[in-house]
């Protein structure tokens, strides 16, 4: 435990969101956990600051983190939360109706927050999930000091789009064609460009026909969704994507395809050792594992620029430089996206086993580099993740010959350049 006062420490710092960090925490005073949020920087000298930090605190609300207490601490200042028994920031992957339940009161607290003059940019990083409730932390973007939606709505769009695809993903895989209610709502949401007043009233209008549908399904299939998804998830968690109550044939169909790839990923895909990005950019951090090339002696730096970052990586591995000596950087370039644009050093000269080799990638205006999340565990993955940040969704599996906790597959793949409204997918293994 770090201390962080003399009354409150926390386990460890992780990234959050627009500049703030996160810990579980203890209050020792008290005796209780709590959740801590601390933002270092001139920035909370600010008078937007100290404003938000005053209207906060005086708010109650069923779906907002209750903020207990608020310090400075030299350059940093801390916001202590009230913390549940379970706590996840972001919303785990849920079955359709949980999902609807959670989007409609993330839309109406952040409504709620706004007539308040308490204005946030909403991320996955403000969602703080206690395994039943979405309650929202509502922390400022400093960077943004102003007043308004901040394109709130449009951004609740895209993540409730991600979330819904990703718990659709198996029946279109599988082929089976989505309900007429679902493919509209999935349309809608995905074009949705709104962030005027009006803006939130539509956005729950979308999220109430789609619960209407799943509502008149259940009833018209005549069985109780409920006993469905209690099966489907007894030996996992509610991290599960539940789709539509499966029979035990799909049951089994699934677990089949995901063995698979997970196996595919385990022992098939090159792991790598842990490369940076640069300012915010996450570290993408991946596997110790020797790269099997030939010595470097004589070897000379291979041309590099323009290839792909995956195509770099394998080229370098040849001449026999080990996966630890690389370095990945990005930068916003009208390059092919994922694309070399320099190296150091640079074509033509020598190499030794002790080299540093530095690659810089082009990552156009709206993407960025995916991270390696294979072989990590699930709070390292989350925290590269929310550290870019990008909208995840996770499934435990049981995959007994692989590391429980740690990630063994991923979509979109390690080092791809990627829009950064996707929804990174990936796979846990546990065993029971």
């Amino acid at each position: 435990m770090l201390a962080l006062t003399d009354r409150y420490e926390v386990e460890s710092i992780d990234p959050l969101c627009d500049g703030w960090s996160f810990g579980l925490g203890y209050d020792k005073r008290l005796q209780r956990p709590v959740l801590i949020a601390l933002l270092a920087g001139q920035a909370i000298e600010s008078p937007f600051f100290l404003q938000w930090l005053h209207k906060r605190s005086g708010v109650s609300h069923e779906y907002v983190a209750e903020l207990l207490d608020g310090e400075k601490i030299n350059d940093t200042f801390m916001c202590v939360f009230a913390r549940p028994t379970k706590v996840h920031i972001g919303l785990p992957s849920l079955e359709r109706v949980k999902i609807y339940k959670c989007a409609e009161a993330i839309v109406n607290t952040t409504r709620f927050l706004e007539t308040k003059g308490i204005y946030f940019r909403f991320s996955a990083g403000q969602v703080l999930w206690d395994g039943v409730h979405a309650r929202l932390l509502g922390i400022p973007a400093i960077a943004h000091e102003q007043g308004g939606s901040m394109g709130n709505p449009t951004e609740i769009a895209q993540y409730l789009n991600n979330l819904l695809e990703w718990n659709v993903s198996f029946e279109k895989a599988n082929g089976y064609a989505l309900p007429a209610y679902l493919e509209k709502g999935l349309q809608r949401l995905q074009l949705f460009d709104e962030n005027d007043h009006q803006a939130y009233a539509s956005l729950l209008g979308i999220v109430s026909t789609m619960t209407a549908g799943e509502e008149g399904m259940t009833m018209e299939s005549g069985e109780d969704v409920s006993e469905d998804v209690s099966e489907d998830v007894s030996e996992t968690s509610l991290r599960v994507v539940t789709a539509l109550p499966l029979r035990s044939w799909m049951t089994l169909a699934l677990v089949i395809v995901l063995v698979v790839v997970g196996l595919v990923w385990w022992y098939g895909y090159p792991r790598r050792q842990a490369v940076q990005q640069p300012l915010a950019m996450p570290s993408v951090s991946g596997h110790n594992v020797p790269s099997g090339g030939a010595s470097v002696h004589n070897k000379v730096m291979p041309a590099l620029v323009g290839r792909s970052i995956q195509t770099a990586l394998i080229d370098l591995r040849k001449v026999g430089i080990a996966d630890r000596q690389i370095r990945v950087y990005t930068q916003l370039a009208s390059a092919q996206a994922g694309s070399i644009v320099s190296t150091l050093p640079q074509s033509g000269q020598p190499l030794t086993h002790q080299s540093a080799v530095v690659l810089t990638v082009s990552t156009p205006s709206g993407t960025v580099l995916m991270p390696d999340l294979i072989g990590l565990t699930l709070q390292s993955a989350t925290r590269q993740l929310l550290m870019i940040p990008l909208h995840y969704a996770y499934l435990d599996h049981n995959a007994p010959q692989a590391q429980a906790g740690r990630v063994i597959s991923q979509v979109p793949a390690p080092y791809d350049a990627v829009n950064k409204s996707i929804l990174v997918k990936f796979v846990v293994a546990t065993h029971y």
